[in-house]
């Protein structure tokens, strides 16, 4: 009971203020050592043992603090990881997208290459059925040669569509079909892509997905069906159909569902022509150009590009403002020297190389920048603006490498001995059996044996094309009446010449007697490895039966020279590019050498020696000058005459006759 009375004696009586009752709250006081009770304990709280439960309710708080942050966890983590699978979804999905194109994009090119080689005939034998190999930097290569004219381009899908669309999926008809029979004599081989199936684009699937008109449009190489209208829905063309796929990638145009071979993806697709399409990376000039500069059309840059402006609906004044804009942004490097000027610097210029860009100016790189920059930048009406995007391109012909092949596949015709109207280059085709050899062989067969730096700076390597680029007309220009020029020039690269003084001929190769063929060329040693020239180039060009034709006849002296006739070919083309009245000499030979040397000249736009007439003119006639009478009047006899008091005066002269050939006559 001590220790009851004890613990009741340390209750505490506590009143609320705002309650009727108490409430009895126990402290315990240790017994056992006074001396070391503590002073009480202030009240936490109400009810019984307030210092306890204020600890029990900072622990709840920090529960709830505790569960509010795991929630927050929780919750930021559901976010994230479903934000996570969006977007792991869409990049798959993407991917699959990606995949698809690529395999469509493979479909595609491997059609087309199909029909390449379904119309390829061999050149040595129609027969065989493999390639002609040709060596390469990397390795051996293919070379094709169309069997017939329509196997040398791509064969339309049909003829209802613009004239720069070739090829669209469709239901009606293969990838490619044989409008003339024997097109393509090796179809069996290399079969035609199957029709497409019969589902239009317009066809909207069992999403309510469709492709609309405008996106075909999308290119803008489709003639707008409203050209005053910014809407790009084209006019009429043929709507693709759809090319569907299964999951080996095989095309399938069963439509029917198949467990074993579903469907997984469909294309569409629309093949252009760029190739009749003006290079907008190269043509046009500013309006402020003189337009004497550009008045031969010399290249692709001296295109004017202010009539397609109208065409396309710009008037005069708008689309000068915009041509002369996009020049200037795409040449800036042109105006920046305002004491020199622009048509100095056009001017001397020389045309643009394939792949080199002018230090300074800007290029168009793809189809989209080009859209972009006539859209977005340049001024006047967006209607007209689109209108002028389907005759122009980022693509030149011009960078084609020559694949000419005279008569092929039939071989080079023969060519006629010098005394049955022929000339001296009889009889070398039968002597060199190899194409490669002859006169005028295939191009794409000539290949590089030993490297040299070609003309436009570019290291040639073993196994190319020995003629990568056809010469320029442009540097005819450089062969003028008072220019010289030294072994190693640009002049003696391009075209073989060299001179010291103006007034001398052009020496054609320090005095060589004749013009090698592109084999002799190909065939050419360490340093001496080059370019063919400007003279070799003709010679393999030309066809060598239809020159210097020998008429045999007299007064003519039997000609009958293969490389006389190309250089005097070589003289006209360089005086008819030139501005001046004065005739290109060239001479093949050297005399110093003991070699005959001939001089041949250029026909100018002059008038030539057309005749010679001769006349006679009386001027005062002999005394007497009639037969006499006699004193009785009868006639002297016819054989008697009246000697001659004056014998009278005769001027006979010879009058020559000029004609210019070039002139049209005035009749």
């Amino acid at each position: 009971m001590d220790g009851l009375d004890a613990l009741d004696r340390d209750l505490v009586s506590v009143r609320p203020p705002t309650s009727g009752w108490k409430w009895y709250v126990p402290r315990v006081v240790p017994l056992r050592n006074p001396e070391q009770q503590r002073p009480p304990v202030p009240l936490g709280g109400r009810g019984f043992f307030a210092g306890r439960n204020s600890r029990s309710g900072a622990a709840l708080l920090l529960i709830l603090v505790l569960a509010a942050l795991l929630s927050a966890t929780v919750v930021a983590f559901l976010s994230l990881s479903s934000r996570r699978l969006a977007l792991g979804t869409s990049d798959e999905a993407s991917e699959r997208a990606a995949a698809l194109a690529l395999l469509a994009q493979t479909h595609l090119i491997g059609n087309l290459k199909n029909e390449m080689a379904a119309g390829f005939a061999h050149p040595l034998d129609p027969a065989r059925p493999d390639f002609l190999q040709v060596a390469g930097p990397a390795g051996p290569l293919n070379l094709l040669y169309p069997a017939n004219a329509w196997g040398a381009v791509p064969a339309r899908t049909g003829k209802l569509a613009p004239p720069n669309l070739v090829k669209w999926s469709t239901r009606a008809a293969p990838f490619y079909s044989e409008s003339v029979p024997g097109s393509y004599p090796w179809r069996s081989r290399f079969p035609p892509g199957s029709p497409a199936s019969p589902v239009s684009t317009l066809d909207r699937s069992a999403n309510g997905k469709a492709i609309l008109l405008k996106r075909w449009n999308a290119t803008w190489l489709l003639p707008k069906k409203l050209p005053a209208s910014q809407d790009p829905a084209p006019s009429t063309f043929p709507i693709p159909d759809w090319v569907c796929l299964n999951a080996r990638g095989e095309q399938r145009n069963s439509l029917l569902t198949q467990r074993e071979d579903p469907i997984v993806g469909r294309y569409a697709y629309l093949v252009f022509d760029e190739g009749g399409l003006l290079d907008a990376s190269v043509a046009g000039f500013d309006s402020r150009l003189d337009l004497a500069v550009v008045a031969a059309k010399t290249s692709a840059r001296q295109a004017d590009l202010r009539p397609l402006l109208e065409a396309g609906g710009l008037s005069p004044a708008d689309a000068t403002a915009c041509n002369d804009a996009f020049v200037q942004w795409r040449d800036p490097e042109f105006f920046v020297n305002p004491v020199q000027g622009y048509s100095r610097t056009f001017g001397a210029l020389a045309p643009p190389v394939p792949g080199v860009l002018f230090p300074g100016n800007r290029t168009l790189v793809s189809r989209q920048a080009l859209i972009r920059l006539m859209l977005e930048r340049l001024p006047g009406p967006l209607p007209a603006r689109q209108n002028v995007l389907q005759y122009l391109g980022t693509f030149s012909r011009s960078l084609a490498q020559p694949q000419l092949a005279l008569a092929w596949p039939r071989n080079t015709p023969p060519i006629l001995p010098a005394a049955a109207g022929g000339n001296d280059g009889a009889g070398w085709n039968e002597r060199y059996p190899n194409p490669v050899q002859h006169l005028n062989p295939p191009f794409a067969m000539v290949r590089v044996k030993a490297p040299f730096t070609r003309s436009d700076g570019r290291l040639a390597l073993p196994g190319e094309p020995l003629v990568k680029r056809r010469f320029s007309l442009t540097w005819l220009n450089l062969i003028s009446k008072e220019g010289t020029a030294a072994a190693g020039s640009q002049i003696q690269q391009l075209f073989g010449f060299s001179r010291d003084l103006a007034d001398s001929p052009w020496l054609y190769r320090g005095g060589q007697t004749r013009i090698l063929t592109l084999n002799e060329v190909s065939d050419l040693p360490g340093n001496a490895a080059r370019e063919p020239d400007f003279l070799e180039l003709l010679k393999a060009t030309i066809l060598a039966g239809a020159l210097a034709k020998n008429s045999s006849l007299p007064p003519f002296p039997p000609h009958g020279s293969l490389d006389e006739a190309v250089v005097q070919i070589a003289a006209n083309i360089i005086d008819q590019a030139d501005e001046d009245a004065f005739p290109t000499r060239i001479q093949l030979g050297e005399d110093d050498a003991g070699n005959e040397a001939r001089v041949f000249s250029g026909i100018e736009n002059l008038p030539y020696l057309a005749g010679v007439r001769t006349h006679v003119s009386v001027v005062h006639e002999a005394a007497p000058a009639k037969l006499l009478r006699s004193p009785d009047g009868t006639p002297v006899p016819f054989y008697s005459k009246t000697p001659a008091t004056d014998p009278g005066e005769v001027v006979m002269w010879q009058s020559f006759q000029f004609w210019n050939p070039h002139e049209l006559s005035g009749a």
